[in-house]
C-alpha cells in the first residue's frame, strides 16, 4: 500500500524574487540531492523520512523548500540561508546562480543606480561637520575655481548646502554621470580633508 502525505495548500509570500515560480524552478534544479538540502535546512528528520517513501511525491525538494519557507520569519534574509544550505550540501552551482540573480535584480533597483548611489555618497559626505565648516578647503582639494566658489557663496546661505553642491559640482566635472568610481572618490574625500586639517 502506498504512503501518501496530507498536504495543506500553501503559497508563500513572496520575498524579492523567492516566489512559487522561483522554487518550482529551483525545486527542478536540485533533483536527487534534495535530501541533503533538507539537512541543512533543519528539516526534521521524521518530516524527510516521510517524503522519502511517499512514492506519489514526485518532486520531494519542492515539499522541502515549501516546509523549509512556511516556518521562516518574515524577517529572515531567506536568500542568504538557501545560498548557504545550498553551498553546504554540495550544490555550489546553484548557490552561485542565485547570487548571479540576486545581483542583477540589485542593478534593476533604483537604489542602485549610479545617481543614486553618488547622490548617496554625497549626502553622507556633505553631513561630516569638519566638512561643513572647512568647505572652502574641501573646495580647493578638489580644484573648484575661485568664481564657483565665490558664485556657491552668493547662492546658498546654509554651509551644508555649499558643501553639498560643491561635490556635486566636482562629481559632474569628474564624469560623475558614467563613472562607477566617482562615488568611491567622493566618499574618500572624508579621510583626505581630515588628514589635511589634521596636518
Amino acid at each position: 500500500m502506498a504512503f501518501t502525505i496530507r498536504r495543506t495548500p500553501f503559497t508563500p509570500r513572496p520575498d524579492g524574487f523567492i516566489d512559487q515560480a522561483f522554487l518550482e524552478d529551483l525545486s527542478n534544479r536540485i533533483g536527487d540531492d534534495w535530501i541533503r538540502l533538507a539537512d541543512y535546512l533543519n528539516v526534521r528528520r521524521i518530516r524527510i523520512q516521510a517524503l522519502n517513501i511517499d512514492r506519489a511525491n514526485k518532486n520531494p525538494a519542492m515539499d522541502v523548500l515549501m516546509t523549509w519557507i512556511k516556518r521562516m520569519p518574515r524577517s529572515a534574509n531567506k536568500l542568504s540561508i538557501l545560498m548557504e544550505a545550498l553551498s553546504s550540501c554540495g550544490r555550489r552551482d546553484l548557490s552561485n546562480m542565485l547570487m548571479e540573480r540576486r545581483n542583477d535584480e540589485r542593478k534593476k533597483s533604483p537604489l542602485y543606480s549610479k545617481e543614486a548611489r553618488l547622490e548617496r555618497a554625497i549626502r553622507t559626505i556633505s553631513a561630516y561637520s569638519h566638512l561643513i565648516y572647512d568647505w572652502h578647503l574641501l573646495c580647493q582639494r578638489l580644484n573648484i575655481s575661485d568664481d564657483v566658489i565665490q558664485s556657491l557663496q552668493n547662492r546658498y546661505n546654509n554651509t551644508s548646502n555649499r558643501c553639498h553642491r560643491a561635490i556635486t559640482y566636482w562629481a559632474e566635472m569628474s564624469g560623475g554621470g558614467c563613472s562607477d568610481d566617482v562615488g568611491d572618490e567622493v566618499i574618500s574625500l572624508k579621510k583626505i580633508t581630515t588628514d589635511e586639517k589634521a596636518n
